[in-house]
């Protein structure tokens, strides 16, 4: 019997794409590519190419991916999106912390500004004979 599949060269898929293909978070096919269990280089600017395993590529080759492979990559792209959503929650959470500790130090200027010119306005003024007479 004859093997049937395509001898035909493999394509290489950017890290985001082979992530939504296999149904997986990109961390996943970055962990996965560091401990060798699936193929891939970094091209010239440092992203990672992915070479899909058979089975991923037999899949794409049959027109797409199956229903299981869709809802897989529907829920790698949930995933990815809660994690972008938790990362701008604190990110602006920190800003909100930071703009609070602005708002302080201003109002603390403020007052000090305003306790320094109440001293000024009160501080009595030497008269023209004290200026004179050398007297404060």
């Amino acid at each position: 019997m004859q093997d049937k599949r395509q001898d035909t060269v493999r394509t290489a898929y950017s890290l985001k794409e082979a992530s939504a293909l296999m149904g997986i978070t990109p961390e996943a096919v970055r962990k996965r590519l560091n401990r060798k269990t699936l193929e891939g280089y970094k091209d010239e600017n440092e992203n990672w190419q992915v070479y899909l395993p058979d089975k991923e590529q037999d899949s794409i080759r049959t027109n797409g991916r199956t229903p299981s492979g869709e809802v897989g990559a529907l829920r790698a792209h949930i995933g990815t999106l809660q994690a972008t959503i938790e990362m701008l929650r604190i990110e602006g959470a920190r800003k909100e912390r930071t703009l609070e500790s602005y708002r302080r130090d201003r109002e603390q200027l403020h007052y000090l500004i305003e306790t320094q010119e109440r001293k000024l306005l009160e501080a009595p003024r030497p008269g023209i004979w004290q200026k004179l007479l050398g007297r404060r």
